[in-house]
């Protein structure tokens, strides 16, 4: 009963999306989790594994950026069916899992029926849950619950069934493309693991088996989990981030006050935020019955581990405002510099509140011996109706939804009609430049018509899910590239004729932005009104792929960058590199033409035909995994325009050159995953033949 009654919940929670025909607009959801999840789903129904997108900030891997969680099988509930049923059902089901698992945990507890039952409502309409269906960190949480309760049956009692079904929810979790909540569950499992062997007085086979479980998940991942590393070793944050990034978006202390007085939504209209910035997490809200009860059931023996566990969450949640968060960050910046937002330890804080509120809910029934059944069964019942209703209230206003087939045509066909090649640039306007537009949110504003407004004017990455050329969005790991950090810091000191050649020069054929421009170079295509930004289209871009006549070496990005915001530099036919034939300043090439055979994603056919040494550039970044051929040999990649395009030298004649994106860490990857589906095997095979009597 408590499953159906999970069921029923989540799938009329999400209602809107799997029966009226709209789809979440929900912070994050819209320019991240949205875009990305229908670029891979469109890339998979045409038969390509989307290993990189030529559309996204320049270009960069796409498997290889964790958030894709391409691998995730649940994602199969979005990549077969159509939007925005398919997010939905995708939805629906993770928050299903999430009170499942909770019921599950709470059972191997004792815990009577309605006990149970109330901490799957708090798991599931919880705040932090609510706040988390915006991205990956759901696809972990939801899971965390069962993986718990399978360490416990694992760490008892092994058995290949259970360790099989232990592999597998780890995978899910390490698959799901949130690195920093995962560290958490795997903690929690863990400590799960000894305090079940501790409770069962079994030997420490059992959490052995428990740490290989982790081992093998995170194998079985491996062709995940290689490209993301190999990425992430190209940006800035592979050195750890500084204190200020690490700490930012701590948990306010304010923002305890919350749990008796939650934010709220009205019709769109966000009010009653006492916090000095608008949190990540939009809630933390568990409902005023489970609250008490929560606090109830730290006090009892059953729950004293979880209060525990709950405490040392809120403690490090709250960051730079305690000593304890910034005290760890100097003793292991390279761990705690990896990730930002220490708001996301709440995670761990959520299940445990969960729990307690379960705990707190049976030691009341417990005490309440003397009433008569039928009576306690009442109060029981109005416990359970008070805390739905109260949630439901809460947080049923906070999920917004808007008709996807409105949305979808609520972007300017001018651009999306260019396809990859269209290269826009999010633009804001400064006295001193050009920057990349960030999205800002105003306390107070309508959060659904803000939502909107981000999809009408394809901010962030909305252009991925149109397969449109955009240059700034994608990902934080996009964004802390050094090639791309050095443009942005060039367009924002360079008087607009010297940022709109450098851009002309990248490629970028449109600027969309709040604020009019005034400049030759720029047309427009599109004048500012509601729901509609400043569209103009610039003059002569550099096309994505062409033959340059005159090279000049410049050793880093910085220069680069500065050389071709000049009027002497000439897009489409001059070209900076970082690492020249021959070792020469600066030369010139022939003339020639090229045909493009064939262009995709991963890879690139293109003939070329020419009188002399030629120089192809493909406005494409360079990553490892890129390599070249000339007539099926090997040729040497130029790292060109400031590490944000690709170069190869083509000797005289005719021939075919192809670029093809083939990743080693990806084929490690995959291999290493089969390898370690054999040592599931194996090890399943060693569990049963030692459990048989």
């Amino acid at each position: 009963m408590i499953a159906v009654a999970a069921l029923l919940l989540a799938a009329g929670f999400f209602a809107p999306a799997i029966v009226a025909g709209q789809v979440p607009v929900f912070r994050d959801f819209v320019n991240v989790f949205l875009p990305f999840r229908l670029y891979a789903a469109h890339a998979l129904a045409h038969g390509r594994l989307p290993l990189w997108t030529r559309e996204a900030a320049f270009g960069v891997p796409f498997l290889g950026n964790y958030q894709s969680a391409v691998l995730y099988p649940p994602s199969a509930l979005i990549d077969l069916m159509p939007a925005p049923l398919g997010f939905g059902l995708y939805l629906a089901f993770h928050f299903w899992m999430a009170g499942l698992g909770m019921d599950a945990l709470l059972r191997r507890r004792g815990l009577p029926p309605r006990a149970r039952l109330l901490g799957a409502f708090v798991m599931m309409l919880g705040g932090i849950m609510i706040s988390v269906t915006a991205g990956n960190h759901l696809s972990v949480v939801a899971w965390i619950p069962l993986s718990l309760a399978a360490a416990e049956d694992v760490a008892g009692a092994p058995r290949p069934a259970r360790l099989a079904w232990l592999v597998g929810l780890l995978t899910l979790q390490v698959l799901a493309g949130a690195p920093e909540t995962f560290a958490q569950s795997a903690v929690l499992v863990a400590v799960a693991a000894c305090l079940a062997r501790r409770r069962q007085r079994s030997g420490w086979s059992g959490v052995a088996l428990v740490g290989l479980a982790g081992l093998l998940a995170i194998a079985l991942s491996a062709a995940q989990l290689l490209p993301t590393a190999e990425y992430f070793a190209q940006t800035r944050r592979s050195a750890g981030l500084g204190a200020g990034l690490a700490l930012e978006n701590s948990l306010e202390p304010q923002t305890l006050l919350t749990l008796l007085s939650p934010h709220r939504l009205d019709g769109g209209i966000v009010t009653n935020i006492r916090e000095a910035e608008v949190p990540i997490f939009w809630s933390i809200y568990i409902g005023i019955v489970p609250l008490a009860l929560a606090l109830i059931g730290c006090a009892t023996r059953r729950g004293r581990r979880w209060a525990l566990a709950l405490a040392a969450s809120l403690l490090l949640a709250l960051g730079r405002f305690t000593p304890v968060y910034p005290l760890l960050y100097a003793c292991f910046p390279w761990v705690l510099g990896t990730f930002r937002y220490p708001q996301k330890f709440l995670f761990t804080a959520h299940v445990a509140a969960s729990v307690l509120a379960a705990v707190g809910f049976a030691w009341v029934e417990e005490h309440a011996a003397r009433v008569r059944e039928p009576i306690r069964r009442l109060l029981a019942g109005a416990l359970l109706i008070a805390t739905l209703v109260d949630l439901w209230a809460v947080h049923e206003p906070a999920m917004l939804f808007s008709d996807w087939d409105q949305l979808l045509g609520s972007t300017p066909r001018s651009l999306v009609e260019e396809g990859p090649d269209a290269r826009i640039f999010q633009y804001e306007a400064t006295p001193a430049g050009l920057e990349p537009w960030l999205p800002r949110f105003w306390i107070g504003g309508d959060l659904r018509a803000r939502e909107n407004e981000l999809w009408a004017k394809l901010a962030m990455n909305v252009p991925l899910a149109y397969g449109v050329g955009y240059t700034n969005g994608f990902d934080s790991l996009s964004e802390l590239r050094p090639a791309v950090g050095a443009l942005y810091a060039a367009l924002q000191g360079l008087p607009l004729p010297d940022a709109l050649r450098l851009l002309r020069s990248l490629g970028v054929r449109f600027l969309v932005g709040e604020q009019r421009l005034d400049d030759p170079a720029l047309a427009i295509v599109q004048r500012a009104g509601p729901q509609r930004s400043w569209i103009y289209r610039l003059e002569a871009p550099a096309p994505r792929i062409y033959l340059a006549r005159r090279f000049r070496r410049l050793p880093s990005a910085p220069e680069a960058f500065r050389a071709m915001s000049q009027p002497s530099f000439q897009p489409g036919a001059d070209v900076v590199l970082l690492d020249s034939p021959g070792g020469a300043e600066r030369g010139e090439f022939a003339d020639g033409s090229l045909r493009i055979a064939d262009d995709g994603p991963e890879s690139l056919s293109v003939v070329v035909e020419t009188t002399g040494s030629a120089l192809l550039v493909v406005a494409d970044s360079y990553f490892p995994g890129w390599r070249a051929e000339i007539d099926g040999r090997p040729a040497a990649i130029l790292r060109s325009n400031g590490d944000l395009a690709r170069a190869v030298e083509v000797p005289s004649g005719k021939h075919s050159v192809s670029m093809i994106y083939r990743p080693e860490s990806f084929r490690l990857g995959l291999t290493i995953s089969c390898w370690a589906l054999i040592a599931l095997a194996v090890t399943l095979r060693a569990v049963r033949l030692v459990s048989l009597p």
